[in-house]
């Protein structure tokens, strides 16, 4: 492993916080995302994965801290009526989500981004006030400059087989977001229902668990007359 950084893990790092361990960097992966899981698990270390501890999400909308609809992916809606239940969008803003029932399905050739489909199915407020608030925080960027097919490769596929976006999220949902192939010799999974997976302890652990694992550190230096290794 080649690290390129003075320390360890690189952009994966733990600080300690009252105590307590605490990743300042990434601290989770998308489960249904590969990349990730793959190589944790190619490294030893899927034993380690865990589903992160729950709590109640919310959003600051209209005035107070609104809890997220249970059923929603990356903060597109499965359940509309639940939508309307959760009090984060106006009056206005329901009526013209609920219209991706009814709309026929929107078309797109190649790729589009998510602001643009998201929104074209239910209109802008559900793109500002719960699509927007998730992905930022997953991805730091704005859904209208993210990929569609790059940030939600699933509800992307599975949108293609429905008119209704709320109804891909659904489908999508009822099948899990778990790994395929988890629960296999290779080590357990997180739960199916499982938005994110993570290291116990902190994901920051994933580089020193590793390198404990195959041996001690060496440092190499360059310089003009060569590259000097130290262990």
């Amino acid at each position: 492993m080649l690290e390129g950084s003075p320390g360890i893990g690189g952009k994966l790092s733990l600080s300690e916080v009252a105590g307590m361990a605490v990743d300042v960097g990434a601290e989770a992966l998308l489960a249904r995302r590969p990349e990730g899981t793959d190589l944790i698990r190619a490294a030893g270390l899927a034993g380690d994965l865990v589903a992160p501890g729950t709590t109640a999400a919310r959003i600051w909308s209209r005035g107070e801290m609104r809890s997220l609809p249970a059923r929603q992916m990356m903060g597109v809606p499965a359940d509309l009526d639940e939508l309307g239940r959760s009090g984060l969008l106006s009056a206005a803003g329901l009526t013209r989500a609920r219209h991706d029932l009814e709309l026929p399905a929107t078309a797109r050739d190649g790729d589009i981004a998510v602001a643009s489909y998201v929104g074209a199915r239910f209109g802008q407020e559900v793109v500002d006030r719960l699509v927007d608030p998730l992905l930022g925080g997953v991805y730091a960027g704005r859904s209208e400059q993210l990929s569609f097919e790059a940030t939600l490769p699933g509800l992307a596929d599975e949108s293609r087989r429905h008119s209704s976006l709320a109804e891909a999220a659904g489908a999508l949902l009822e099948g899990g977001t778990g790994h395929a192939g988890a629960g296999s010799a290779a080590g357990p999974a997180p739960s199916p229902g499982s938005v994110f997976t993570t290291l116990a302890g902190g994901l920051g652990h994933a580089a020193s668990r590793r390198r404990g694992r195959v041996g001690g550190d060496r440092a190499h230096r360059r310089d003009g007359q060569g590259t000097q290794t130290n262990t």
